[in-house]
Parts: structure tokens; sequence; C-alpha cells
């Protein structure tokens, strides 16, 4: 009988512990209590956001210099950098058949306007005696037909080699030029005004022009100028335009920032890397920066029109799809969207959104639409 009392006790007693724990009006104040997640206001942005890409110094003009026509190297004037303006003599070569193949065309032209001087007398002595022929002729039995026509077929004959000995001096004409031409191969100037990067021959050094192509006499680059050459990937094409402003840095001087502005892009996506080429004009007058080097490029972009930029914390990804949490009247909706482009820790969206819209900073998978959720904004 003790021990039957003993449990009707601690039953009681439990049920008074129950009873208290379990309220009417506790039970209520937690029925009310919603859970409170810090949240932000969904605001259009202005503010430019920036993304940085690797990039490469390319001088704007580039020239491997070789020779047009075979000889030996008799000199060079240049060294690996020297500055040149545009028709300097960089080098000169040697080829003596060169020379005599102008001298011979040169001969051919004394002959052929020597030619030309006794085809023009000719002619002349021939005309004149037709025209004295013909006047005679006028008087009746002076001069007989036969004559008359053997005097003008000599005229014709005469007035044809003069034709031809104009032609052949024309034709002499143009092969001293050529030759001429093909001895001023001998002598290399600049394409244009640059800095000597490369040098590879010497006095004595036999040059072919069907030579080997890898191993130019020289490489000219004009570094006045830059080419700032950006490989953009696919999804930022669309957020640059030409007068844009880049801000560059090299390795060469850290902590040292740079400007300049595109001036072209390439206008096709390459299908191995999949980006498209953008280049930038550097002025590089005071030739502290060195072609060749590699750099990074801060491009600043705006969002796309209908597009907000949010936390990457807000966006909650799940198996299904990604969602934002809007919260409206501390109720929650789930609002699939679509991920653009990152910019440190924010995210280009687009969805079904409107500025103001309260959106949870941390979302979790447990909140799904319709749970009763207030949000603390921050500020």
């Amino acid at each position: 009988m003790k021990l039957k009392f003993l449990n009707t006790s601690y039953c009681c007693a439990l049920i008074a512990i129950v009873g208290l724990s379990c309220s009417p009006q506790e039970t209520q104040e937690q029925t009310n209590t919603v859970p409170k997640k810090e949240g932000f206001i969904l605001q259009r942005s202005s503010q430019q956001q920036r993304v940085s890409l690797p990039a490469e110094l390319k001088p704007y003009e580039s020239a491997m210099i070789y020779p047009k026509t075979s000889g030996f190297v008799n000199m060079i004037a240049v060294d690996r950098g020297s500055k040149v303006n545009k028709g300097d003599i960089l080098a000169r070569l040697e080829a003596p058949e060169i020379n005599a193949q102008q001298a011979a065309a040169a001969a051919d032209v004394s002959s052929a306007q020597g030619a030309l001087t006794g085809a023009e007398a000719s002619f002349q002595v021939a005309k004149d005696t037709y025209d004295r022929i013909t006047k005679a002729s006028a008087t009746k039995g002076a001069v007989s037909e036969s004559d008359l026509l053997r005097y003008r077929n000599q005229m014709a004959n005469d007035s044809a080699a003069l034709v031809s000995a104009n032609y052949a001096l024309e034709a002499a004409r143009s092969q001293l030029n050529a030759s001429k031409e093909l001895t001023a191969y001998l002598t290399i100037r600049a394409p244009f005004s640059g800095t000597i990067t490369q040098r590879n021959n010497h006095p004595g050094d036999l040059l072919s022009n069907q030579g080997n192509r890898e191993n130019p006499i020289f490489r000219l680059e004009n570094n006045q100028t830059l080419r700032l050459e950006i490989a953009v990937p696919e999804r930022y094409t669309q957020h640059f335009a030409q007068g844009d402003t880049i801000s560059f840095e090299t390795e060469a001087m850290p902590g040292k920032s740079f400007q300049a502005n595109i001036s072209r892009q390439s206008g096709a996506i390459d299908a191995g890397t999949r980006t498209e080429i953008i280049e930038a004009d550097v002025d590089n007058a005071d030739q502290q920066l060195k072609s060749g080097s590699f750099a990074q490029a801060h491009v600043n972009f705006r969002a796309r029109e209908g597009a907000f930029w949010v936390p990457a914390s807000a966006i909650l990804r799940t198996m299904e799809d990604q969602f934002v949490i809007r919260i409206n009247d501390d109720t929650a909706e789930r609002v699939p969207v679509k991920r653009g482009l990152k910019s440190g820790d924010q995210i280009e969206i687009t969805g079904d959104l409107s500025a103001g819209d309260q959106l949870l900073m941390n979302p979790s998978e447990d909140i799904d639409t319709g749970d009763q959720i207030t949000v603390k904004i921050k500020n």
C-alpha cells in the first residue's frame, strides 16, 4: 500500500509540474513569438562594380626585320636599345652581283638612249625627204609614183623604228629602276620610329632572304605607346564599351597605378578561350612601362537593367534552384533568381524583385514560403 501511495503522489506531482509549465497564458505567448532574422532593403545601386582581370602590355607597333635580298653584312649602325626614327639606316649589306646588275642596266639605258637618238634622226631625214618629194610631185612628171611610194614607205619604216626605240628605252629604264630598288634593299632602314629590342647579326654574316625566319636581323618596337591587351571572359563582354576607363598596375612597380581608356574591341569570342580581346592605348612617352610586362587590370561596370546587387550570403542555393527570401508582412517567400556577375562579396541577380523589398541576409534551407519571420533590418 505504501508503494502504491508513492506512485500516486509522484504522478500527481508530475501532473502539477506539467500544468504549471503549460499554462494557457504561456502557451499563447509562445505561439505569438516569431523568429527574428537579419535582413536588408533591396535598392537599385548606381555604384559601379569592378572586376580585375589579367592583362599584358604589348608594343603599339612591332616588326621583325629581315633582309629583302641576300648579301654579306657590311655595317650595322644600331644595337639593342637604340632609339631610331622612321627611315634611319639600321644596316648595310654587300652584294657585288647586284651592283653589277645595276651597272649593266645603266649601260643598257645608255645604249637604248643612243638607239633612240639615231632612230629620231633617221625618221626626221625620211620625213623631210618625203615632204620635199611630195611638194615636187605637184609638178606633173617631176616625180614618179614609184619614187613617191618608196619615200613614203621609208618614212613609215623609220617611224616604226622610232616607236620601237622608245619602247626599248622604257624597258631599259624599268630594268634600271628595278636594279636600283634591288640595290636599295642592301640598305636596311627603320619602317617606323621606335626602339631596337633585338639584334642577331654582325658584320661579315651572310644573310639570305630565303633563310631562317625565326632569326631576324632586328626586332623594332614602338614603345612610345603601348597596347594593354585584356582577355575578357564571355559573361563580362556586354558590360564594357569603347572609352571606358581602365586602371592597372604591374609587378615591376607595385603600388603605382596607371590609367587608360578602352580603345578597341575585337568584336568576337575566341572559341578556344571563350574570351574577347579588348585593348587600351597607354601613353608611355616616359618609358616607365616595358612591353611584354604582365599587368592586373581593373575595369568598372554597372549592373544590367533590371538587375540588383546583393551580398552573396543572401542567395539560397538548393538542388532545384537558387532563391532569395523576401519577407512581406512577416511572411517568407522564396523568390527564384538568376546569378550574374560577381564583384567582391556582391553578386548581380535578376528575378521578380522590386526596389524596397525586404530580403534576408543569411537565409537557411529550412525556411520555406509561408513561414512566419520577423526581419531586423541591417543599417
